[in-house]
C-alpha cells in the first residue's frame, strides 16, 4: 500500500471536518440582510469561495466563471427566494437574487450578470435599516491557461448598489422603545468591487480567495455611518472526490474563513477608506478579538450521478454570536433543470435569540442555455 502524500491527508481533513460539523451547531444570533444567494451554497453553511460549482459563484468568487465547469459553458440561470428570520414574525420580509453566467467553450473568460434585493416593511419588530435594498453585479474571469493548463484563474465583479428608507427608528434609553427618528424616504447609492482568485492543487483539491466590497470607503448600509458595508477577505479550501459507489458518487467539500474589516473615525463618525480600516481594526484589537472575528463556514454534499444532492454546513461566529446547523436537498431534472432547498437549523439558547432558526430558501434554475447536454 501507497502512503498518504500531503495532498491526500488535506483532502481526508476537509471530508472528516464536513461531516463532523453538523454535531456542533447550537445557537444563533445576528444576520446580514445583504447576502449571497443560492441554496445549493447555502445548504452547505455558505460556502463556495472554493468550490464555485455553478453560476452563483459570480457572488461568491468569480474567478470560478472561468473554469471548464460544464454547467456554465452550456450556459445557465437560477433564481433564488429566501424568508428571512422567520423568527423575528415579520411579514414579508425577503431576498431574492437572480443569476446568470457564461463560459464559451474552448475559450480562456466567462461573465456573469446578477441581482440581489431584499424588502423589509417599514421597519417593524425592532429591526432598524433600510426597507428596500437592490445589489446589480457584473462580473469577468479569465484563467491562465496559456501558461498553466488549469491551474490558475482570476476574476473580478462591480456591484451597484442602493438602498432605500421610508423611515429610520433608533433605540430610546429613556422609554426603553425603539421611536421614528425620520419618515421621510430617501436613497443611498454607491460601487463597490470584488477581486477573485482560485488555484487548482491537483485534480480535487482547490484553494479560493476573495477581496470584497473593495472601493474608496467603506458604503454605509444604515443612517449611523458607524454602520457601514464592510471590507471583507475570504479564505477556502475545497476537495471533490468521486466515488463508484451506486452507479457514480460525487463529494464536495469547502472549508472557508471570513473577515470583515471596519474602522470608523472618531472625529468625523464616517468610516475609514477601506484600506486604512483593514490596518487601523487589526491593529486596535488584541489578538484574541481578532481571532473571534474570523467566522466559520464547513459544508459538504454528497451527489449521486449528478441528479440528487444531500447537503450539510455549520457557521460558527463567534463575534455574531451564530452556531447554525445548514442542511440542504438539491435535484436535477432532465439534466436541464435544477432544483434546491436549505434551511437553518439555530436552537434559542439563554444568551442568543436564535433569530435565523427555521429560515429558509429555494433556488429554481435551468443549465444547458447553449448546449443539448449540461451534465
Amino acid at each position: 500500500m501507497c502512503p498518504l502524500n500531503f495532498i491526500q491527508i488535506i483532502r481526508i481533513v476537509l471530508v472528516i471536518i464536513a461531516l463532523w460539523s453538523p454535531l456542533i451547531a447550537d445557537e444563533s444570533a445576528i444576520t446580514i440582510l445583504l447576502r449571497d444567494g443560492g441554496s445549493r451554497q447555502n445548504g452547505m453553511g455558505e460556502v463556495g469561495t472554493a468550490l464555485v460549482l455553478d453560476e452563483s459563484s459570480l457572488f461568491r468568487n468569480p474567478a470560478g466563471l472561468s473554469r471548464n465547469n460544464p454547467r456554465i459553458t452550456s450556459g445557465a440561470a437560477s433564481f433564488s427566494y429566501e424568508a428571512l428570520l422567520p423568527k423575528a414574525e415579520i411579514d414579508n420580509l425577503w431576498f431574492i437574487s437572480s443569476a446568470l453566467a457564461y463560459k464559451p467553450e474552448r475559450k480562456n473568460y466567462g461573465f456573469g450578470l446578477g441581482v440581489r434585493a431584499s424588502g423589509m416593511p417599514l421597519n417593524d419588530k425592532n429591526i432598524s435599516g433600510s426597507n428596500a435594498s437592490i445589489i446589480i453585479n457584473l462580473a469577468h474571469s479569465f484563467n491562465l491557461d496559456k501558461w498553466y493548463p488549469g491551474r490558475h484563474f482570476l476574476g473580478y465583479s462591480a456591484h451597484y448598489v442602493q438602498l432605500r428608507y421610508d423611515a429610520h427608528r433608533e433605540f430610546d434609553r429613556d422609554s426603553m422603545r425603539f421611536v421614528i427618528i425620520d419618515s421621510s424616504e430617501y436613497y443611498q447609492r454607491g460601487m463597490v468591487f470584488d477581486v477573485g482568485y482560485l488555484l487548482q492543487i491537483d485534480k480535487h483539491l482547490r484553494f479560493g480567495v476573495t477581496l470584497a466590497n473593495m472601493g474608496p470607503n467603506s458604503f454605509p448600509t444604515g443612517i449611523a455611518p458607524s454602520a457601514p458595508f464592510p471590507f471583507c477577505i475570504d479564505l477556502a479550501l475545497a476537495s471533490s472526490n468521486s466515488f463508484g459507489f451506486f452507479g457514480g458518487m460525487q463529494l464536495n467539500s469547502e472549508v472557508r474563513l471570513w473577515r470583515d474589516f471596519i474602522n470608523t473615525d472618531p472625529v468625523t463618525n464616517r468610516p475609514d477608506p477601506l484600506f486604512i480600516a483593514l490596518v487601523t481594526d487589526v491593529r486596535d484589537k488584541s489578538v484574541g478579538e481578532n481571532i473571534e472575528r474570523i467566522t466559520l463556514h464547513i459544508g459538504t454534499e454528497l451527489l449521486w450521478r449528478s441528479l440528487i444532492a444531500l447537503r450539510v454546513g455549520y457557521l460558527h461566529d463567534q463575534w455574531g454570536l451564530r452556531r447554525e446547523l445548514h442542511c440542504g436537498l438539491g435535484a436535477n431534472i432532465l439534466n436541464h433543470i435544477g432544483l434546491d432547498f436549505y434551511a437553518i437549523l439555530s436552537p434559542e439558547t439563554n444568551t442568543n435569540p436564535g433569530i435565523r432558526n427555521g429560515q429558509f430558501g429555494v433556488t429554481a434554475s435551468f443549465h444547458g442555455l447553449f448546449r443539448s447536454r449540461a451534465i
